[in-house]
């Protein structure tokens, strides 16, 4: 019983001295390589509106270093058979414009993200998928929206 018990905890040392070593090691690689592979997320905390259309505060693009971007929003139109269009512009930290995220949907402007509000008693959840040029990840700063109903 005692050598499986010494056994064990040498192995549980070893495991200990890997760990700390490991860790030691990514404290010293990490800083700006570390911070680049987490995603960066924006929000609006305000309502947007755009003609009888709003979104509302709440809103979110989240960025990933591969080039991939999440859009979560709600809308919603006070007019039946309206669509919520909108453009997602990235920008550095002098607040110049980078480039926007592509929505890869409509032929006539690829960079043009469209939700459909059919009825205008309703809110509506809005999630879409979109990419960007991901050499861009660690220069984007902020986003900005632009809107139309």
């Amino acid at each position: 019983m005692t050598i499986r018990r010494t056994a064990l905890l040498r192995r549980c040392r070893t495991l200990i001295i890997a760990i700390g070593t490991a860790l030691a090691l990514l404290t010293a690689l990490g800083g700006t390589a570390q911070a680049q592979n987490f995603a960066k997320t924006y929000y609006w905390n305000y309502d947007i509106h755009a003609g009888d259309c709003t979104m509302f505060h709440g809103a979110s693009w989240t960025l990933n270093p591969d080039g991939t971007a999440r859009f979560y929003g709600v809308v919603t139109s006070s007019d039946d058979n309206d669509a919520w269009l909108m453009w997602a512009n990235l920008k550095n930290s002098s607040g110049q414009h980078l480039g926007r995220i592509v929505a890869n949907t409509h032929w006539d402007d690829l960079t043009k993200f469209v939700f459909n509000l059919p009825d205008s008693s309703r809110q509506y959840v809005w999630q879409q998928n979109g990419t960007f040029n991901p050499s861009l990840y660690s220069q984007v700063a902020s986003m900005s929206l632009d809107s139309h109903c």
